[in-house]
């Protein structure tokens, strides 16, 4: 396993180890878990269930995260952001704009 990280993530080359990453990880997650309990409550407010919500969320923020690890080698998380999510909901709500309408018209 400890190859395989090294292998993957060059961490002699970028001068870190496996400990400095976890924590690195941790610190990250800490700072972006705010996301996890307000999503859910702004999209509950447009008529969507939280629990469904955030099981989407914490799916999609592990297959994004992921994937930007493993295929370009740059420690970044992604998640939705606040506004995004603030501008769908009130799409969804004031205008009665679906789901699919509204985010794509976001992004």
């Amino acid at each position: 396993m400890k190859n395989w990280l090294e292998k993957q993530f060059r961490l002699s080359e970028f001068n870190t180890d496996i400990k400095t990453e976890l924590l690195a990880g941790l610190t990250t997650f800490v700072t972006m878990a705010y996301v996890l309990a307000t999503i859910p409550n702004i999209l509950a407010g447009a008529g969507y269930d939280k629990h469904t919500t955030l099981t989407v969320m914490i799916l999609l923020i592990i297959v994004t995260s992921c994937a930007m690890a493993l295929f370009t080698n740059r420690p970044f998380a992604l998640a939705p952001g606040l506004g995004s999510v603030g501008i769908i909901a009130s799409m969804i709500t004031n205008e009665g704009v679906s789901m699919p309408i509204a985010a794509g018209v976001n992004f």
